[in-house]
């Protein structure tokens, strides 16, 4: 909660009605949603009989994407008060909102892409080594009770093995990490080879700090077929920042990426630009890293040799003390069409739940596609269409980009 937020609501015993609403207002308009939210529902403690506040109540929830808690609000209000016209006129908007919502572009991909993949995972994400050599200070990877085992070879076959029941017809990428680096695991270059040969359809995405790469890894990264992208966690482009932030060797990451960008050029065994992430931190820095990028690489192209994308924070589902983005309530996730693997053997909900506190199930118990298609996950994907409601979807930002404007669905509170 922010200071602005805990201050006002220290002051709730002896502020009016009219000044919540006004406070709460400010908020929203400052893009503080869920601290004017939070606001609104202590001030109705207090004011129960206040039907601005609860107008108000409805209007930051329409404003958030809670169109479930925006009607059930409104609902609330007419009880009180039958046939209000500005309640059932702001009714109407928000069931009409909650119907466009499915017209949304990342809505219209996920039911795409469910079509496809309501059976079968669209992604595998299998972590072969619990080790990272990174102590990033927006991942939980050091606190992580797995961090020193590794997943058995008998384990990694049988995942691969269990993959071979998805028919050929649907499409498969296979990941190389969860919440790891995975070059830490030794044999993965013999492990991504495996995977060549047994599907050899299957796409290969790797996900690394590229810090840490065996003797002769371009031999090697030439040798993989379907090689379709690799999405370095590099969060800043200078010395100073990389290694505060990440506290590995920022120069030999750099000697690694350069070398691989060269031996690209000439024989272009990865089609797309290399992906350099960072992690935002919400300051200038974000807005620098692009430019610094720029410079570091100044002798190769961005958008055909690498490519600087910024993704927003999260909190783990809590693990992490950071702001995150905007959550979008009115969506649902890409997350419920892929399946992570932990080198236990445990399945989590999706990569965010680093320690498998939402497990799904674990495939050294039971098979791949018996873990996806288990009832609590298949639910997901079958019935629903919007995080508002859900534990722990409800409480998480990735996988979707929404607007910023706090009066995206706004609609009026008072009579005029």
């Amino acid at each position: 909660m922010t200071t602005d937020a805990n201050r006002i609501i220290m002051d709730l015993q002896v502020t009016a009605p009219e000044d919540f609403a006004r406070r709460a207002q400010g908020l929203l308009e400052r893009g503080q949603a869920e601290d004017a939210h939070r606001l609104c529902c202590e001030a109705l403690d207090q004011f129960p009989d206040e039907l601005d506040l609860l107008m108000l109540r409805a209007h930051i929830e329409a404003s958030q994407g809670k169109f479930i808690g925006a009607l059930a609000t409104l609902d609330q209000f007419l009880q009180r008060k039958p046939g209000d016209p500005l309640a059932l006129s702001n009714r109407n908007k928000v069931e009409a909102l909650q119907r466009s919502s499915r017209e949304h572009p990342y809505t219209v991909r996920y039911l795409q892409h469910r079509s496809v993949h309501m059976d079968y995972p669209r992604t595998v994400s299998i972590e072969t080594t619990g080790r990272c050599n990174a102590t990033c200070n927006f991942c939980p990877a050091p606190e992580l009770e797995r961090k020193h085992l590794a997943m058995p070879e008998a384990l990694f076959r049988k995942i691969i093995e269990d993959l071979k029941a998805i028919p050929e017809h649907v499409p498969l990428n296979i990941n190389t990490n969860v919440v790891n680096e995975p070059f830490m695991d030794k044999r993965m270059f013999a492990r991504l080879q495996y995977i060549n040969e047994q599907l050899p359809r299957a796409r290969i995405q790797i996900y690394s700090n590229f810090n840490v790469l065996p003797r002769n890894y371009m031999a090697s990264f030439r040798k993989l077929r379907n090689f379709m992208s690799l999405n370095v966690s590099f969060n800043a482009a200078n010395k100073h920042d990389y290694e505060s932030v990440m506290h590995i060797d920022f120069d030999r990451t750099v000697e690694h990426l350069r070398t691989f960008m060269t031996g690209n050029r000439s024989d272009r065994f990865l089609r797309p630009p290399v992906i350099l992430s960072r992690v935002a931190d919400n300051t200038n820095a974000d807005k620098a890293y692009i430019e610094d990028c720029r410079k570091l690489f100044a002798e190769f192209e961005e958008g055909v040799d690498y490519l600087p994308k910024i993704k927003p924070r999260i909190t783990w589902l809590g693990d992490t003390h950071i702001k995150q983005g905007q959550i979008p309530y009115f969506l649902p996730c890409d997350a419920w069409l892929d399946m992570n693997i932990m080198c236990t053997g445990v399945v989590p909900l999706c990569c965010i739940d680093a320690h498998g506190d939402h497990a799904v199930g674990d495939v050294s118990k039971h098979s791949v596609l018996d873990v996806y298609n288990s009832p609590g996950f298949r639910k997901l994907r079958e019935k629903h269409l919007q995080r508002e409601g859900l534990n722990p979807c409800g409480g998480c930002s990735p996988y979707a980009e929404v607007r910023e404007d706090p009066n995206h669905f706004a609609f009026r509170t008072v009579n005029d």
